[in-house]
């Protein structure tokens, strides 16, 4: 074989290695690019429905309805007659006791407050002069009990200007928010002796009056737990107390007014003329974290319930006080303000990843 054929043959047996190596390296990117890997599905949690853990109580309770009024209220009137010069305050405005609302044009008082100043000094004076007098023996008594009648005369005159004076403004007797402003109440305008022209109430702390029917009214005395729910401004109740509950009945309704009290949430404040609902809790009633009933379950001998952490149900021992409807009350074991689960418990693990549906406050259940 000459060298011409041989260097030939060598070069493509060359060719066909390159292309046997090629075929392959397209071979494995094509099985690289078209099988996918392997991926694990994502676990997905259990639907349950969940309850925000608060404390309650599970004694009976008698339900009334009633309308807030503000722990006190001052019905604001002119004491004098004339016309009103500033009006500094509007509706809904916090104001302090002493703080001026309205001012009258007191250009008549102011001058006649002088005048019984000048008229008092004087009048002191000659006191002053005619005891001196006295003393030495130029002076009769009877000078000086007249010059002493005139000066209790025109100190009580400039008593009277002075208030006349003071009428002309008016200023808030309590602290609390302007409730009312009446029509009239405009510059300009002529205001009469007695003209009611403001209401102020205090809503720091509110009360409501309710009537209790003679068969409940035993079982209610000053201390005791009630609830007040605000339908137009929460569904959360409010922890209020009975202050104060009446020895009589009405004569017209025949039911025993009694009143509760609590101090206004400033996250979701009550206004004074809300329509109120008040479960009043008779005197057994004890505070206690309170759990749905359905909650509940047992396990190894043991009462225990699941709440919600970090999207998994986590298993709680707990100490059962009772049971009461769709409610239970729970001593230990668990916090205020967890999410307890509520529905597919006979099933459920400690740990197993949930999906929760957040009913509400447990103190929602009835």
């Amino acid at each position: 074989m000459n060298k011409t054929m041989r260097f030939f043959i060598i070069a493509l047996a060359a060719f066909a290695v390159l292309g046997l190596m090629a075929c392959s390296n397209n071979d494995e990117q094509a099985i690289t690019e078209e099988t996918p890997l392997a991926v694990e599905p994502e676990t997905s949690g259990r639907a349950v429905v969940g309850y925000t853990v608060e404390r309650g109580s599970l004694a009976s309770a008698v339900e009334v309805s009633g309308t807030v009024e503000g722990i006190r209220e001052a019905t604001v009137q002119s004491e004098t007659q004339g016309v009103l010069l500033e009006v500094l305050v509007d509706l809904g405005q916090n104001v302090k006791a002493g703080d001026v609302l309205l001012k009258f044009d007191d250009q008549v008082e102011r001058a006649a407050l002088r005048q019984a100043e000048s008229q008092y000094e004087s009048a002191r004076l000659e006191v002053d002069g005619i005891q001196w007098q006295f003393d030495r023996g130029s002076a009769s008594k009877a000078q000086l009990v007249r010059a002493q009648a005139a000066a209790a005369g025109a100190e009580s005159a400039l008593a009277q200007a002075q208030r006349n004076f003071d009428n002309r403004t008016i200023r808030a007797p309590i602290d609390g928010a302007v409730a009312d402003i009446a029509r009239s109440v405009s510059p300009g305008n002529l205001i009469g002796p007695g003209t009611q022209v403001l209401r102020i109430v205090d809503t720091g702390k509110l009360k409501m009056r309710v009537g209790v029917g003679q068969n409940a009214v035993a079982r209610i005395e000053p201390g005791n737990i009630v609830q007040v729910t605000v339908p137009s401004v929460s569904s959360k109740p409010y922890e209020a107390v009975v202050r104060s509950v009446g020895a009589a009945a009405d004569p017209t309704t025949g039911s025993f007014p009694v009143i509760v009290e609590w101090d206004n949430s400033v996250e979701t404040p009550v206004r004074a003329g809300a329509s109120g609902i008040a479960m009043i809790y008779d005197s057994s009633a004890g505070q206690s974290l309170i759990v749905p009933a359905a909650a509940i379950d047992s396990r190894n001998s043991e009462t225990v319930v699941f709440i919600e952490e970090d999207d998994r149900a986590v298993q709680k021992t707990v100490v059962l006080a009772g049971k009461r409807g769709a409610r239970a009350a729970v001593l230990e074991g668990i916090n205020d303000g967890d999410v307890i689960i509520a529905t597919g418990i006979a099933s459920l693990q400690n740990g197993d990843p949930v999906l929760i549906d957040l009913a509400g406050s447990s103190l929602d259940l009835r």
